[in-house]
């Protein structure tokens, strides 16, 4: 069973820039994950996010801690939500595996393809 809280107010949201806006969340990203994994020192899990589609976007969520199972919300984008009833429902397993595709589907598109994988045209 998994617990939300919003991210701590130590680390304030980054504001609306047009041109500077995704530099600006993944640089928020990267030091919400620090901060989380500063708590939980070696634990792979801590600091990764889930992301639920929803919407034209996705509910977006980080790990802050592993055991109670703990989650922060993004409120960036859109700031979507899930359900809390889905919230309450994760177990460590159901986020692990989720983490495990999320990198997955991150590697398989962002290795170089070769000339022999390439699609006749």
């Amino acid at each position: 069973m998994a617990t939300v809280f919003r991210a701590p107010s130590s680390l304030p949201l980054p504001d609306f820039n047009p041109t500077t806006w995704r530099e600006d969340e993944e640089k928020y990203l990267r030091a919400l994950a620090d901060l989380a994994r500063a708590q939980s020192p070696g634990d792979e899990l801590v600091g990764e996010t889930l992301r639920f589609p929803r919407g034209d976007g996705h509910a977006v969520y980080m790990v802050w801690k592993r055991r109670p199972l703990q989650l922060v919300w993004i409120e960036l984008g859109d700031a979507w939500r899930v359900e809390d009833a889905l919230i309450r429902g994760l177990r460590l397993a159901d986020v692990d595996a989720k983490v495990r595709q999320a990198k997955a589907l991150r590697a398989l598109f962002s290795r170089p393809r070769e000339a022999s994988e390439a699609t006749p045209v």
